[in-house]
């Protein structure tokens, strides 16, 4: 993302959450500048995002996918009910995906998603760990094994780990 474009984009999120959230939007502004930069690569296929180098505190340098939550198990105890996806730097991108693909109860078959995951997957280099599903699921067996397959394509390319968090 281009520097004028970035600074449109990082002036519309301070818009938005400052307007829903009271959120300062000082300290806004630079994190988000902060995350824009650090997820410089990336690339957005229809139901799933890959980040070459998370710039998350928490995780350090990793690579990471987020998917739709068309994704997820409808049974989850946390779908529609405070899914931490749902909120803060994580949030933007799960809406923003969920709406590319007509909200996160959207009927689509589960492989379909999941094959969509694989190629995200595919698309990494390897050279960091990953840290799988920041947000989204597998919500039938056969998605997980078309993503778990994807999972130890990339372990191979390096040897790094993967996890995911349940």
């Amino acid at each position: 993302m281009a520097g004028a474009e970035q600074d449109h984009v990082v002036e519309q999120i301070v818009k938005r959450l400052w307007a829903s959230h009271g959120i300062a939007a000082r300290v806004l502004k630079i994190t988000l500048i902060k995350s824009l930069r650090d997820h410089t690569q990336m690339a957005l296929f229809n139901f799933t995002r890959a980040v070459e180098v998370s710039g998350n505190e928490k995780t350090g340098a990793v690579s990471t996918t987020y998917v739709s939550q068309a994704s997820c198990p409808k049974e989850c105890a946390f779908f529609n009910e405070g899914c931490y996806a749902e909120s803060g730097m994580a949030g933007i991108w799960t809406n923003r995906l969920n709406a590319q693909v007509g909200g996160k109860t959207a009927l689509i078959d589960a492989r379909q998603i999941a094959r969509d995951e694989a190629k995200a997957v595919d698309s990494l280099t390897g050279q960091n760990d990953l840290r799988l599903h920041v947000v989204g699921d597998c919500r039938t067996a056969g998605a997980a094994s078309i993503v778990s397959k994807a999972a130890e394509r990339f372990m191979g390319k390096f040897g790094r780990r993967m996890w995911f968090r349940r």
